[in-house]
């Protein structure tokens, strides 16, 4: 009775696998012997294992090296070799900054202070002297520590005191990631801000390029009063061509700078005020709500989140 056959895939167990490996490969270099000896064929044969071992087979007379060039000259491939004039450029490269990092070492030491000049002695003296200040304080801290234990008769250093020290020290490294998570929301505050104006000067922009479609057509009919009336507070634009419905955005006045600016820069809509909203009556909105259906207020658009504004055109 023949063997099953075997299903090609990954040998889970480790044991199993290196046995198999062993058995193979060894099948293997005999066929290439074999291959090589009877029909008279150069071959090279390189194995690595899944621990990193190397195995390789060359027929005789010849070597690996040598068929690896053989194979370079018919294949038209070359293995890409060192430039040696680049690996001298790295090296120098890094050579300097190995002697720029001992020359800082030795000036901080005090031992190579020669070739520096007043400001650079200057600059080091302030470097030397915030590290004192900083090595001092924490010297202070145990110091305070210390005393206070050995005024309360709790001179033990054992377990415990040493928890508690450990304790203070990473309650001072939290105030300091407290104080970088607050000049992180300074900095996404700013980013905020940006935001709201490229928003508004975007919603700008679509209100400038609106399809006239949806501005309404009916021409407004006010008396001579009420044109004298609306020409002192538009500066002198009598003539009405269209009213416009515009939404409002709650979410673009986030930052007052931001809605004050896009009111102001609309220079052809002015809001309805409280002395012509009862000249509004032919234009009365029919919106689903039905306390709306009554004569309508820019306060009370307002409240359900609509703005109504006229477009003015100077005479």
């Amino acid at each position: 009775m023949g063997r099953g056959k075997i299903e090609i895939r990954r040998i889970e167990n480790s044991t199993n696998r290196q046995v198999t490996f062993s058995k193979r490969r060894g099948g293997l270099l005999k066929k290439a012997h074999e291959l090589a000896v009877l029909c008279d064929a150069q071959l090279g044969l390189i194995i690595f294992s899944s621990s990193g071992k190397m195995f390789e087979y060359s027929s005789p007379p010849s070597n690996m090296r040598q068929i690896i060039e053989r194979y370079q000259k018919t294949s038209g491939v070359r293995i890409q070799e060192y430039d040696n004039q680049q690996i001298f450029t790295e090296m120098t490269r890094m050579k300097r900054e190995t002697d720029k990092l001992q020359a800082n070492m030795r000036r901080h030491t005090g031992e190579d202070l020669n070739d520096l000049r007043y400001d650079d002695l200057e600059q080091l003296e302030l470097q030397l002297e915030n590290s004192v200040n900083k090595v001092r304080a924490r010297k202070a801290i145990h110091y305070t520590l210390i005393s206070q234990l050995t005024a309360s008769k709790l001179w033990h250093l054992d377990m415990l005191a040493y928890d508690w020290i450990d304790h203070l020290l990473q309650n001072q490294l939290l105030q300091q990631q407290l104080d970088n998570l607050r000049r992180k929301e300074q900095i996404l505050e700013q980013q905020h801000n940006y935001l709201c104006r490229y928003l508004e000067q975007q919603a700008s922009m679509e209100e400038h390029h609106r399809p006239q479609s949806l501005l309404l057509e009916p021409k407004l009919s006010l008396s001579g009063e009420e044109q004298s009336a609306v020409a002192t507070a538009t500066g002198g634009a009598t003539t009405f061509d269209h009213v416009a419905m515009q939404p409002y955005y709650p979410a673009y006045q986030v930052d007052q700078g931001c809605s004050s600016s896009s009111r102001h820069n609309s220079r052809s809509s002015l809001e309805f005020s409280s002395l012509l909203h009862h000249q509004l009556h032919p234009y009365r909105l029919q919106p689903t709500q039905p306390n709306l259906q009554e004569v309508v207020t820019a306060d009370q658009l307002q409240h359900h989140g609509l703005q109504l504004c006229w477009l003015a055109r100077s005479n």
